[in-house]
């Protein structure tokens, strides 16, 4: 019954680190050892069934691996909410290596991005200052290129509006102010 019981223990901390083939392993001897514990059949139906959940969570680590390389941080988070549904029957929830992994990741590239608004924001305010306004709209441009914040996006698409309106004001001054020198040449 000892060898059951720590067959058993074994399994279940095997599920929750989501090793599922040693896990299992231990339920099975942990049932075939104690064939009265109910408890013990029902952790190895449980784990057998996640085993099978399981691709589903490893192809959304896939997926979201790739839209974080792709800086695309929005939608790596909804990816991540997406492997915590897949798991939510699990237990221990999002605390095994690879739900640890893609957290931490999903954190590092929020921090990634809120680093990038901010320099983007540092360069348009830089650019309104000196009125650069070639500059403003290649950071615009460049802003617009990747994924962003959906309350930034509309901010984004400003900025771009703003450059390329003092460009075009710049051009009509440059313009005029040739119309002129010609006109009293």
């Amino acid at each position: 019954a000892l060898i059951a019981q720590a067959a058993k223990k074994l399994g279940w901390d095997a599920v929750h680190q989501r090793d599922f083939a040693p896990a299992v392993k231990r339920l099975e001897q942990a049932a075939r050892l104690a064939p009265n514990d109910a408890d013990a059949r029902q952790k190895l139906a449980e784990a057998r069934r996640f085993a099978g959940q399981w691709p589903a969570v490893e192809a959304a680590a896939r997926e979201f691996d790739n839209q974080v390389a792709q800086k695309k941080p929005f939608t790596a988070y909804q990816t991540m909410l997406r492997i915590q549904s897949l798991q939510h029957e699990m237990p221990g929830g999002m605390g095994n290596p690879l739900s640890q992994r893609v957290s931490q990741a999903a954190s590092q590239a929020m921090a990634e991005y809120s680093a990038f608004w901010q320099e983007k924001t540092a360069v348009h305010s830089r650019s309104f200052i000196e009125q650069d306004w070639p500059t403003m709209l290649a950071n615009a441009r460049q802003t617009l290129e990747r994924e962003l914040a959906p309350e930034s996006v509309n901010e984004a698409r400003s900025r771009l509006a703003f450059a390329e309106g003092k460009l075009a004001e710049q051009r009509a001054a440059l313009d005029y102010a040739a119309q002129t020198r010609a006109a009293l040449t």
